[in-house]
């Protein structure tokens, strides 16, 4: 691919293609770029970014974008050959916000929303009243007309038969590409536990039962043609279980030969479905994308993997399905490619894109896969969206997320390593101030949450806001991360706030040494399981931090083993939590009396993920004992800050709390002092 060219949003003005910054009021950072001397830390990482979602419509002529309003993403839909626009859908985040959108066929676009509910009560006891989050689906026009809420509500009667209302509506399970006006979606309106899939007009909202529930199937796989072929779930004795379906007779699979840490995971099927494809070990320690045969199972052939890292995902040509790469996450994005023009266009735009990426993610494709919409970040770019097309073998930025930041204003961040106190590897993430020498810094520890996740060396806001501010930042991939083999993860079950904790302040010795780190002003902030970490840092290693801060922090390990119980997550209780006097003595809530730092702790009130009640109870712990803490409640907030409100609410409650535990010095302060 020579020569490719690299259109400016004025030519393509002048050209009325694709100009996102017109159509729908992105901003794609053409103008000038903030100086260090106006450059608004809080302000900008406040933000939420331009884009929230994009997919192309299967003929590449449109596109379907989640575009920041006020406070939170909504809904437009762009011509890709006139360069117009139309908002066809507003979030109430009182109501409801948009997970997704994607297109169904090149004219009819279905969405994701999350919608707060009060479920009803009374019903044996399984439902609370309390509000919670559910999804629903959203259908509508590209011309903004037939919007619908997909999936009519069934509604129980006094002395009826009892008809479950299923939480999450969302579920699709193929989007059946040559059936425009059809998809296949899983609900769990026959039982309230496993779904039951059926064929959904989103036209007519009309729904067909293709497919009953069966009792320990939590998930349905089937083929672009809608033909049913594989249920998912988990056996009496907690196994992973797949069945394989032959005109509604099921058949039990031996997967025993796939099995690892992590339960295979399906991701398609091929163009005949007679092999599937499943992220697996298959007797290996990393898992890799594996071919299996649907009926049998057996492996038909492994693609290409790693010995030290997972691989997490298989991309495909949204409309012929061909394989075109299996991708891991190392210290970066890798790709393995199975599609040599695809591979040779990767590689063309890399080397093409400004200030050198280091990744660069593939989000959208039409059906043939000429135009392709591209997100890249890494090394000293600002994060920013591409529209490649490959006709005319021209490449566009369509936002970039910052839109003020600069490239000099990229703090950097690289992958590192360093050894725990038992000699085990722990790779790292370290951002350090742009402006300032990298030594004797007020430091802060962020771990992931999860716990069994990963940070993967993405552009991340909490860590560049932060070291704009001048401090260090640190955030370990500690053991029980996943991404890095079966042998790193379970090296972390049942080691909530022991080994998993050592691990973190092995990281903080590790700064000190390396002179990054004043020991002396240091703090851990994290949210989920990363708050609960802060925490249990509260009182296990208050010698070592000078502060704590929780956001959506697990405080009570007794609670969430019980609530994954009650949610047939009985897998993750019973094998990665530990119990009884171990559990006890690494439960926030239990040890709240011996919290000795000041703990910031800040919570949304319609978390689905870790229920507000968490940090309530251990809030009342501490208000009794008069212990120095600052209580933050968002209302309508959820586990990740959706909205740029809350965002900003606790950006700015972070920077206050730091600067009065361990505050930074500002650059001049800094530079005048070395």
């Amino acid at each position: 691919m020579t020569g490719l060219r690299v259109i400016s949003h004025a030519a393509l003005r002048g050209a009325q293609e694709i100009v996102l910054a017109a159509v729908c009021g992105i901003a794609t950072a053409t103008g000038a770029m903030a100086t260090t001397a106006d450059f608004d830390a809080l302000e900008t990482f406040s933000a939420l970014p331009p884009i929230g979602g994009i997919n192309l419509s299967p003929d590449g002529t449109k596109a379907v974008v989640l575009q920041p309003v006020d406070d939170t993403y909504h809904v437009a839909a762009l011509d890709l050959k006139t360069g117009s626009s139309k908002l066809l859908m507003a979030a109430d985040p009182d109501e409801f916000l948009f997970n997704w959108c994607r297109f169904a066929n090149d004219k009819r676009i279905v969405c994701s929303i999350r919608s707060y509910i009060t479920p009803q009560s009374g019903l044996g006891g399984f439902y609370k009243a309390r509000r919670i989050v559910a999804t629903r689906l959203l259908a509508i026009n590209t011309d903004g007309t037939n919007q619908v809420q997909l999936i009519k509500q069934q509604r129980n009667r006094l002395g009826g038969k009892l008809k479950w209302v299923g939480f999450q509506q969302d579920q699709i399970v193929s989007w059946l590409p040559d059936e425009p006006n059809h998809i296949l979606i899983a609900l769990p309106r026959e039982d309230r536990s496993f779904p039951t899939v059926y064929r959904l007009n989103i036209e007519s909202n009309r729904l067909k039962k293709v497919q009953s529930f069966r009792n320990g199937i939590f998930a349905w796989g089937a083929d672009r043609n809608g033909r049913i072929i594989h249920g998912i779930g988990t056996t009496k004795t907690d196994k992973s279980r797949i069945v394989y379906m032959d005109e509604g007779a099921a058949t039990e699979l031996d997967v025993s030969h796939l099995a690892g840490e992590i339960a295979p995971t399906l991701l398609g099927y091929s163009e005949s479905g007679d092999t599937a494809y499943v992220l697996a070990n298959a007797g290996n320690n990393t898992r890799s994308v594996v071919e299996i045969n649907s009926r049998t199972a057996k492996i038909e052939a492994m693609l290409p993997r790693s010995d030290t890292h997972d691989a997490v995902g298989l991309l495909r040509a949204s409309g012929s399905g061909r394989l075109l790469a299996s991708y891991e996450v190392t210290d970066r994005l890798r790709y393995r490619w199975l599609d040599k023009d695809i591979a040779k266009l990767y590689q063309d735009v890399q080397s093409t894109l400004p200030n050198s990426p280091t990744n660069i993610k593939i989000t959208s494709t039409d059906a043939a896969a000429n135009r392709v919409v591209l997100y890249a970040w890494g090394g000293n770019s600002v994060p920013a969206y591409f529209l490649f097309d490959r006709k005319k073998n021209a490449l566009m930025r369509l936002a970039a997320d910052y839109s003020s930041l600069s490239a000099e204003q990229i703090n950097p961040y690289r992958g590192v390593s360093y050894p725990a106190r038992d000699d085990l590897n722990i790779p790292a993430y370290l951002t350090l101030p742009a402006d300032r020498k990298a030594e004797k810094l007020p430091t802060v520890i962020i771990p992931h949450g999860g716990p069994y996740f990963r940070d993967q060396g993405r552009f991340d806001y909490w860590a560049q806001f932060l070291a704009s501010l001048g401090y260090a930042v640190l955030q370990p991939n500690y053991r029980g991360s996943t991404g890095y083999g079966d042998d790193y993860l379970a090296k972390g079950f049942k080691q909530w706030g022991l080994a998993m904790q050592d691990d973190l302040d092995d990281g903080l010795a590790w700064m000190i040494k390396q002179g990054y780190t004043d020991p002396d002003r240091v703090c851990m902030l994290g949210g989920s399981y990363g708050g609960y970490a802060a925490l249990v840092a509260s009182f296990r290693s208050a010698d070592k931090y000078q502060c704590a801060i929780s956001f959506a922090g697990v405080t009570d390990l007794d609670a969430l083993v019980e609530n994954w119980w009650s949610a047939y997550r009985a897998y993750s209780s019973a094998r990665t939590v530990q119990s009884g006097e171990l559990r006890d003595q690494s439960s926030p809530l239990d040890r709240a009396g011996d919290i000795d730092v000041p703990v910031l702790i800040i919570h949304g009130d319609v978390d689905d993920r870790v229920p507000i009640n968490h940090s309530r109870e251990l809030v009342a712990v501490l208000e009794k004992r008069k212990s120095p803490h600052t209580y933050i409640e968002l209302p309508n907030g959820d586990h990740y800050l959706s909205l740029q409100s809350h965002r900003k609410t606790f950006l700015q409650a972070v920077q206050k709390f730091l600067a009065a535990n361990i505050g930074a010095k500002s650059s001049a302060t800094a530079a005048g002092a070395e």
